[in-house]
């Protein structure tokens, strides 16, 4: 096995702006390569999502954010996909839920946790376990639990989050909201980021507002939120869909049943997160114009301010580029194989690669003769023969090793690649959509 063809960069000298998005026009054949596979497992997350929720415009509205509408749509599949009471089940029996992950809220208001949950210690991790007699007689009183993280939690949902960071090239989780009464939760609010509503058990009245302004920068509740214009009233249940614009105005009431619903929390690089950036780099300007009494008395309030907004637009483009390769760097990867590559010859067995990297790969610097590959907050020093295994993981994902091997590829390559951790390896394949689209 030829270890030295892919081997981890230290993470603690991992600079997340070393690296850039590949093109397929690039004049490097890493590029083509890696821009390709990047592409095609868009392409096929995509064609997953069309069969779990159709109709639904994913692939124009990850292109434009401000620009995308709120819309509902019949056919979805999810809930055959994701059983809510199994999810309901695992979430409040078989974990802990530490870090405050676990909600319970009525009216925008918090329930103490020692209301229902003990503090548990065990030889692993200090955390929290829940009293679910007290939790139901919680929801008997009207209030919601919230769940947040559960894409950490649960497989089928982790492999959902997956498909979603693949379209939308952004990190995102997804939380779990559990009802009983026609009660309300949060009232009406908007988030600074959009979301996608999924239910999977029961059924719940929703109201949608369109916008007059968007706040770049805030998410807001209560009196503040403009619900002038309702342009949606109606129930959603299993077998539908929403996704509602970041800063569309929304409340969720239950009807006196049991429901469970996922939302989808997808955060983007914003308009602001770019020239924030711009503006720390303009060599101090940024910084004066935090003290702007200081430059009228001096006279220089304008002219700085207008240099500021020239390096801005100078640095427009670039810096879009940078924000959104550092983003997508950022994107966890997602590793659902079964059994982790233990074996020395993992080839010569029935194992299963994996791409795992919800944001795709990304290209770095080259170092004698190796390039170095960023993906999932790691990087490695791949040589550009493992590049090419890496593209044919991603293109075909998941697929047999063995199957890489015949169609050409050297078996000691393969092999480096499945065991250095930069795909992921089990040897059953991992479904990440089930039955209903095959796997991405």
């Amino acid at each position: 096995m030829v270890v030295e063809d892919v081997q981890e960069v230290d993470r603690a000298s991992v600079d997340a702006r070393m690296f850039r998005l590949p093109r397929r026009d690039g004049s490097e054949p890493v590029d083509r390569f890696l821009a390709d596979a990047n592409e095609i497992s868009r392409a096929r997350a995509l064609e997953a999502a069309g069969s779990l929720v159709p109709s639904l415009r994913l692939a124009d509205n990850a292109q434009d954010v401000d620009g995308a509408r709120f819309e509902v749509t019949s056919g979805a599949r999810v809930a055959e996909y994701v059983d809510g009471l199994v999810l309901l089940d695992d979430l409040l029996r078989r974990f802990d839920h530490g870090d405050d992950l676990l909600k319970v809220v009525l009216d925008t208001v918090r329930v103490p946790r020692d209301y229902y949950s003990d503090v548990s210690e065990s030889s692993v991790s200090l955390g929290r376990s829940n009293r679910l007699a007290s939790l139901v007689h919680l929801m008997a009183d009207g209030h919601t639990i919230v769940i947040d993280g559960v894409d950490m939690r649960d497989p089928s949902v982790a492999r959902l989050a997956l498909m979603f960071e693949r379209i939308f090239g952004s990190r995102l989780n997804i939380n779990a909201y559990i009802g009983y009464l026609p009660s309300d939760a949060f009232g009406f609010h908007w988030d600074d980021h959009e979301v996608v509503i999924l239910p999977l058990y029961g059924r719940k009245h929703w109201e949608i507002c369109r916008p007059r302004d968007l706040s770049m920068t805030k998410a807001t509740h209560g009196p503040d939120c403009d619900i002038s214009t309702i342009v949606w009233s109606g129930i959603l249940g299993p077998g539908q869909a929403a996704y509602i614009p970041r800063g569309w105005s929304h409340r969720a009431r239950g009807k006196s049943e049991l429901t469970v619903h996922l939302t989808v929390s997808i955060k983007r690089t914003s308009i602001t997160d770019v020239v924030r950036t711009a503006a720390c780099e303009s060599d101090g300007r940024e910084r004066e114009l935090s003290s702007p009494m200081a430059l009228i008395d001096e006279g220089r309030l304008e002219a700085c301010s207008r240099d500021l907004l020239t390096y801005v637009k100078e640095r427009f483009e670039s810096s879009c580029a940078e924000q959104v390769a550092r983003q997508r760097f950022h994107v966890p990867s997602r590793r659902l194989g079964r059994l982790s590559v233990m074996a020395t010859n993992p080839v010569a067995s029935p194992l299963w690669l994996t791409d795992p990297h919800g944001g795709g790969w990304l290209c770095g610097g080259s170092f004698e003769g190796r390039v170095e590959i960023g993906a999932g907050g790691r990087s490695w020093l791949c040589s550009r023969a493992a590049v090419e295994v890496l593209a044919a993981v991603s293109r075909r994902s998941p697929v047999l090793a063995s199957s890489l091997v015949n169609g050409g590829l050297d078996p000691e390559l393969v092999a480096a690649v499945a065991v250095s951790g930069i795909v992921d390896a089990g040897v059953e394949a991992p479904n990440l959509v089930g039955r209903l689209a095959g796997p991405l």
